[in-house]
């Protein structure tokens, strides 16, 4: 457990940096405000000359309450390192990048956005959150199923459509949108694709002995369907498997080792629920 632990922390860490960098190195200099408390971070940079990591450890301080009452005091703890060392982060690498890494805007805004995108991504298969809009996407998503991707959208074009009164810029306000969208698609990729399941139907002679092995082996339940082909007649056992997408491999060389000439189809499924997959809410 200590262990498991440990590397969630370093994950944790790893995210925060890269989001960090993200922003630090491409965003803020780049005026391509993307929205979120670090969207308002850089909008406060921009007009008072205050460094953004100050600001938006201020905003998600007032946050904090509602993460701990809501989500848990387990993420309430990660929660406060999240807020401390992105600020942290911020503080101390705006001042190395007074220009973006790249001249050309749009390359600024979509290497920025993907390393934001990462970096929240990566935080949040880590059981913590870089603050801000990801507080508000965990805190929805205990009721409602809904993507944190979807949260980003709606949050930030509130404050994307706000900067337009600072820089008075139609073209920042598309650029900050284009980060916007790229940002919910990346963190999107990372949050539900770790979620993604694999579904088999499997027609073989073994049936019995491979719903034996991945019962036993993967601890995953089979469902038996009777079928019936239509050419021989004959009468087959439908095996109906779900696993998740590191399982499947395992599912795999089970067939191939127990029959070659099994056959099978297997498809991506996002959306499983159920005991030891996700809980269905309403």
């Amino acid at each position: 457990m200590k262990t498991i632990d440990a590397k969630s922390w370093v994950q944790l860490t790893a995210g925060l940096f890269i989001n960090a960098l993200g922003w630090a190195a491409f965003l803020i200099p780049g005026q391509i405000v993307s929205g979120g408390v670090a969207g308002l971070g850089q909008i406060a940079s921009y007009a008072t000359a205050i460094p953004a990591g100050y600001f938006v450890l201020a905003v998600n301080a007032a946050l904090l309450a509602i993460a701990v009452r809501v989500v848990g005091a387990s993420f309430g703890v990660k929660t406060i390192y999240g807020i401390i060392v992105l600020s942290f982060f911020l503080v101390l690498l705006q001042p190395l990048f007074p220009r973006p890494v790249v001249e050309d805007r749009f390359l600024a805004c979509l290497v920025g956005s993907i390393l934001a995108g990462i970096g929240v991504g990566v935080s949040m298969n880590a059981g913590g959150s870089t603050g801000g809009t990801d507080i508000v996407a965990m805190i929805i998503g205990k009721f409602r199923n809904i993507s944190p991707g979807r949260v980003y959208l709606a949050w930030d074009t509130a404050v994307i459509s706000g900067s337009w009164l600072l820089f008075r810029s139609t073209e920042k306000l598309v650029y900050g949108f284009v980060a916007m969208a790229a940002i919910s698609y990346v963190v999107d990729l990372l949050v539900s694709g770790a979620n993604e399941s694999h579904q088999f139907m499997i027609v073989s002679k073994e049936s019995g002995i491979i719903a034996r092995r991945v019962g036993t082996e993967l601890d995953r339940g089979v469902t038996i369907l009777h079928g019936k082909g239509w050419y021989s007649g004959e009468e087959k056992d439908v095996l109906f498997i779900v696993v998740r997408r590191d399982e499947s491999s395992r599912v795999l060389r089970i067939i191939r080792e127990t029959d070659r000439g099994a056959f099978l189809t297997m498809e991506k499924v996002m959306g499983v629920y159920g005991e030891n997959f996700s809980v269905l809410r309403p």
